[in-house]
């Protein structure tokens, strides 16, 4: 036992002379280990690797060298000098076990004593402990130096996890081949921006090897992984280097974004191994042109002709107006664009500027297109009358002279507004005595007074033309204003993708609006003097169950996602809205309107006694053929014919005194029927039936044409001309035979009500897929992008 214990102390007593020698070997081979863990000896490259490799082993080497130098074996009264001391055993019995009696005489009562302090000494040596080794490092290292190597060993062992075997053979063994054995992998590919539309482009394969010309937009990202790579590429891009870092033991990852250069290349070791030509394809500002001068033919409200493009889609088009002085900034008008994200898009714009303060006045107009990342193209200046509305009530005119006061200064400004309020509410008979006027003329008349802020002459401006509407139609303009800005408002949320309950609450607005507007028409159409006849059937045309349909249908396309009918559908209802603004509003006088109308009856009367014709001579030759051989009799429809043809002679004399120009169509129908009779006299009545056909279409023909001229000429009044149970298919707007108030004309298909249940469930489930966060993360990103679609 006592034996086992004097090994074991041996040993504890050369642990602590052996780890202070040890422990710089110890701190070299840590920090190599950390090194290695957190794989930074691959990196340099083979020789530099092998080279920091020898340094290590060196310094391993020496600080071992030194360490051991001087070390002794641990003597056997070292070791139990240290287990009497760590047992706290007195007189050194473990010593005394070991000496032994003296050789001298023979003395028995010695040899006895002797044999009892053996018997103590040992008795003393039964309770033998021994401490753990105290090497006394911390004197050494008084700043624990120690510690940092053990924390750098942790951080490093946590960066490698499982791949720290990996690591460590790979810091052990550098790779001092010839890199070109085992080229780099490479892996490119560029991003163009979402906006672009274009699809990702990937660098390799055939593009690597025949150098292909690779076209990309400005502001593409590039993503570029190398495997297999002893040391870090290099990404050269024109005049521009990215580093690469390194996302493994021997890959490696750039990104960077390409706004420009002509070559695009990868240096591995001081080389090139990839190469691409390259051709940045910058995103170029929006253009945009003006088409005809806005207030050229519009009357009241400006026309704006415009055509807008850009690389990838428009999404912003602004008329910005200026005074020709160059007073008092600008008016910047939004006007709608289509489908958004389309490369180009052209229309008309109506705009109604009367109620601003400019109108009637010199201004400049341009027009201000911007792109999705905010470059901005203008077209060119024109310069015009900005559109003035024309008050024939005498107290409206006075209104509105009174609010141009106050809108210039320089015309008297409140002081001269506040006396003209006075002086027109002080006769309330010139405005039929009416509350409403009188109570709007004194409340603008003291704020003018009592209220000195710039909002003030803003809000009296508006109180004053309200006003004026009021006393001019009874309100039919203020409640055209609320329609159309309902249906503009509807229109951008349509184009923005809005939200299905936004889109319905935008429904019901425009819906009150729709309801109010022909309430107030059909008042205003009661006072005008106009024949009752165009009066009775502009209303019968106006009809409400048809206006309603033509929102229903709008509403389920909107439900069904067909946003573009949906805003088809609201297109149609401007068209009506202008074609009744132009036709009944306009200050042609009824008399012109009423001979339109006069000519057009005249001109269905004779296409529906053609079409009778026509039937009569089919029927006949159908029910009655003369056999071979056997003369038939004269055909009495010969007159007949001549008696239209004559007619159409008469009503092209009296078009010819109305209008600049006859239709060419006329012309052809005219020399159709001549033909007509002439094989009918001679007994030809199937020869004559093509030649009654075809009057019969140029006289149909002829009915759109001579209501385009006539709507020219009258101010775009074709919807007041067109009404009539004889309209040959037409209606007061100029639609088709069969089509209901609100169809779409072209390609495009109303759905059902089959379909349009369907498409609402298959949103409801897109919606539903795209809210289930636990689905891969490409499929909520193509859900979102379809959903956004639609």
């Amino acid at each position: 036992m006592i034996r086992f214990y004097l090994k074991a102390a041996a040993a504890a007593v050369f642990w602590e002379r052996l780890w202070p020698r040890l422990w710089p070997t110890v701190g070299v081979f840590g920090l190599f280990v950390t090194i290695a863990l957190l794989d930074f000896l691959p990196r340099p490259g083979g020789r530099l690797h092998g080279l920091i490799l020898l340094i290590f082993a060196a310094g391993a080497a020496v600080a071992l060298f030194y360490g051991l130098r001087g070390l002794t074996p641990v003597s056997g009264s070292a070791a139990r000098r240290r287990l009497e001391t760590d047992s706290g055993l007195k007189h050194r019995p473990l010593n005394a076990l070991e000496d032994r009696l003296g050789d001298g005489p023979a003395d028995e009562a010695a040899a006895t004593l002797w044999g009892v302090h053996l018997e103590r000494m040992a008795e003393a040596a039964r309770n033998l402990r021994l401490r753990l080794p105290a090497p006394g490092l911390a004197s050494r290292d008084p700043y624990g130096l120690r510690a940092l190597v053990l924390l750098f060993l942790a951080v490093g062992l946590a960066a490698a996890g499982s791949r720290a075997p990996e690591r460590l053979k790979n810091a052990l063994i550098p790779r001092l081949g010839n890199a070109t054995d085992q080229p780099p992998t490479i892996e490119a590919w560029i991003t163009p921006p979402a906006y672009t539309g274009r699809p990702p482009v990937f660098l390799g394969g055939e593009a690597m090897k025949n150098g292909q010309l690779i076209e990309t937009p400005a502001g593409g990202a590039l993503l570029a992984r190398v495997g297999g790579a002893q040391t870090a590429p290099r990404l050269k891009l024109g005049g521009t280097v990215a580093e690469f870092k390194a996302i493994g033991q021997s890959d490696y990852r750039a990104e960077t974004i390409i706004k420009e250069g002509e070559r695009l290349s990868l240096e591995y070791e001081k080389r090139e191994i990839a190469g691409w030509p390259l051709q940045v394809i910058p995103d170029a500002p929006p253009h945009v042109t003006l088409g005809k001068n806005p207030a050229e033919d519009n009357g009241q409200r400006l026309s704006i002709e415009y055509a807008a493009e850009d690389d990838y889609g428009v999404t912003g088009l602004t008329a910005i107006i200026r005074l020709s002085d160059g007073n008092q900034g600008e008016l910047r008008l939004p006007l709608p664009l289509g489908k958004r994200g389309e490369a180009s898009s052209h229309g008309t714009a109506v705009r109604d500027i009367t109620a601003h303060p400019w109108a009637g006045l010199t201004a400049t107009l341009r027009l201000e297109a911007s792109d999705i990342i905010g470059q901005k193209g203008e077209s060119g200046t024109v310069e015009m009358k900005l559109p003035e509305r024309i008050f024939t009530h005498p107290t409206a005119k006075a209104i509105i002279a009174a609010r141009k006061k106050l809108a210039d200064p320089l015309r008297g400004g409140r002081v001269e507004t506040v006396i003209d309020l006075d002086a027109v509410s002080a006769a309330p008979e010139r405005f039929a005595d009416d509350t409403v006027v009188y109570l709007a003329l004194r409340v603008a008349r003291f704020r003018l007074a009592h209220d000195q802020s710039v909002n003030a002459d803003k809000s009296v401006q508006e109180i004053l033309w309200s006003t004026a509407l009021r006393l001019e139609d009874g309100g039919l303009s203020l409640a055209e204003t609320a329609l159309r800005e309902a249906q503009e408002q509807l229109t951008e949320a349509l184009r923005d993708g809005a939200a299905g309950e936004q889109i319905e609450r935008l429904m019901d607005r425009l819906q009150q609006a729709l309801n109010n507007y022909l309430a107030a028409l059909a008042g205003h159409l009661k006072k005008q003097d106009m024949p009752p006849e165009l009066a009775d059937s502009s209303m019968r045309t106006l009809g409400g169950d048809d206006l309603q349909r033509l929102v229903d249908n709008a509403r389920e396309l909107a439900r069904a996602g067909a946003v573009d009918g949906a805003r088809q559908m609201l297109s149609q209802l401007q068209q009506i809205l202008d074609d009744i603004q132009s036709g009944i509003l306009t200050d042609n006088s009824a008399s012109e309107t009423a001979e339109a109308r006069r000519l057009i009856e005249n001109l269905r009367q004779l296409s529906g006694r053609q079409q009778r014709l026509l039937d009569d001579n089919f029927s006949r030759l159908r029910e009655s053929r003369p056999k071979k051989g056997q003369p038939g009799q004269p055909d009495n429809s010969a007159a007949g014919q001549e008696s239209l043809r004559r007619d159409l002679g008469q009503m092209m004399q009296g078009l010819g005194e109305f209008m600049d120009k006859i239709p060419r169509s006329l012309g052809e129908a005219e020399l159709a029927m001549r033909r007509a009779v002439d094989e009918l006299n001679h007994d030809r009545a199937h020869s004559a039936l093509p030649e009654q056909s075809k009057a019969l279409e140029e006289l149909r023909r002829s009915m759109k044409d001579l209501g385009e001229q006539l709507a020219q000429k009258l101010g775009g009044r074709r919807s007041m001309m067109m009404a009539g149970p004889e309209s040959g298919g037409l209606d007061p707007f100029g639609r088709g035979s069969g089509r209901a108030f609100g169809s779409i004309s072209g390609s495009l298909k109303l759905p059902g009500p089959t379909e349009a249940r369907e498409a609402r469930e298959i949103l409801k489930e897109l919606h539903r897929r795209a809210g289930d966060q636990r689905r891969p993360k490409t499929e909520l990103d193509y859900l979102e992008r379809l959903l956004r679609r639609f």
